[in-house]
């Protein structure tokens, strides 16, 4: 035999055992085995699915937007809220404080004068 002879079949022999190394791979690699299916579906909820977006207004006009819209107080239990009657809002009376996460319904924005003896953490400017 001759050494191309030699060559050729040794070249030949390592080619097919390197094209079945290389099709045994590639059968691996594109059948996954067995995927557990999970048939029970979690029903997701509308407070689920909503994409949260936060607003900085800078000024009172900014916050007209708001009105009729629903919005949830991120850092709760700072600000605190006073009630609402005869068109002007009472600061005497403190109700309570703002929670945290919890939707709330903005139904009217209105401006008015804070007096300087309310502490709430939050700067007010002049109204």
């Amino acid at each position: 035999m001759k050494i191309w002879q030699k060559i050729l079949i040794s070249l030949l022999i390592t080619l097919t055992i390197g094209g079945v190394y290389l099709g045994i791979i590639w059968k691996r690699r594109h059948n996954p085995g067995v995927i557990p299916q999970d048939n029970s579906r979690q029903i997701l909820s509308k407070d689920d699915l909503v994409v949260m977006r936060e607003f900085f207004p800078s000024h009172f006009e900014d916050t007209l937007r708001l009105e009729g819209t629903t919005v949830w107080e991120k850092d709760g239990y700072v600000m605190p809220y006073f009630p609402y009657t005869g068109g002007q809002v009472l600061f005497a009376k403190r109700l309570g404080v703002i929670p945290a996460a919890q939707r709330m319904e903005v139904k009217k924005i209105i401006k008015a004068s804070v007096p300087a003896s309310i502490d709430d953490k939050i700067e007010h400017g002049s109204r």
